[in-house]
């Protein structure tokens, strides 16, 4: 985005990291029971929760035993609440409402497959406590959800606002056993570039290099003056 604004000072882009010690997750093997899928956020109308609810659909018609667990709460969970019901699915979707953040490592887990929509994602930070918790992702092509989903590596990416979509490529996810089982490994590499002290070495990194070019600038100057 800021060089389609045509900045031109160099941009080096860091996570804001995350404690690995805590979100600390281990290879997962393809699910032998139906699959439970999960998504976790801020319920506001520009997550898009609405379309992973119209994939599940499309899921449930292919995996009647599949259940959904939605974790959060905001101004769009009510709306939500209804539409489960006029699809009838009151009983395959559950609600947790808002959930401790202490709470959430033991959270993703007991989960199999993670579906964020959101088209307006900075970072992405649940779906990357989901991949470093060892679950493969179905996220949508927009802002920073293809930078942690690497499609074809530890999930797929749809387009966004294409439930169909969402759906048939969460399906190939839960057919495949060996691709289910790289797609979690993969994931908790990709969690790993995440790390808080490695991120956290790196920013330290730049402060030290900006500092110094600072200083010499400064030298420069007092020898010109």
């Amino acid at each position: 985005v800021l060089e389609e604004q045509h900045v031109m000072t160099p941009i080096e882009v860091i996570s804001n990291g995350m404690d690995l010690g805590v979100f600390r997750g281990s290879v997962k093997e393809r699910p032998s029971m139906p699959p439970r899928l999960l998504h976790v956020g801020r319920i506001s109308f520009e997550k898009n929760c609405d379309v992973v609810l119209n994939a599940f659909t499309r899921i449930h018609r292919e995996m009647p035993g599949a259940t959904l667990t939605i974790v959060g709460d905001g101004p769009a969970l009510e709306s939500l609440k209804a539409m489960t019901g006029r699809l009838g699915l009151a009983d395959r979707v559950g609600f947790t409402g808002f959930v401790p953040r202490a709470e959430l490592p033991d959270l993703y887990p007991r989960y199999d497959l993670f579906l964020p929509a959101s088209t307006m994602e900075t970072q992405g930070l649940v779906v990357l406590e989901a991949i470093a918790s060892g679950l493969p992702c179905v996220g949508v092509d927009a802002y920073a959800l293809p930078e942690l989903i690497h499609h074809g590596k530890n999930g797929f990416i749809a387009r966004p606002f294409d439930p169909e979509e969402m759906a048939h490529l969460s399906l190939d996810i839960l057919a495949d056993a060996s691709r289910y089982r790289a797609f979690s490994a993969e994931g908790l590499r990709i969690a790993s570039e995440h790390e808080i002290n490695r991120c956290a070495t790196r920013l330290e990194g730049v402060y030290a290099r900006e500092s110094a070019r600072a200083g010499s600038r400064i030298v420069r100057m007092a020898e010109a003056v």
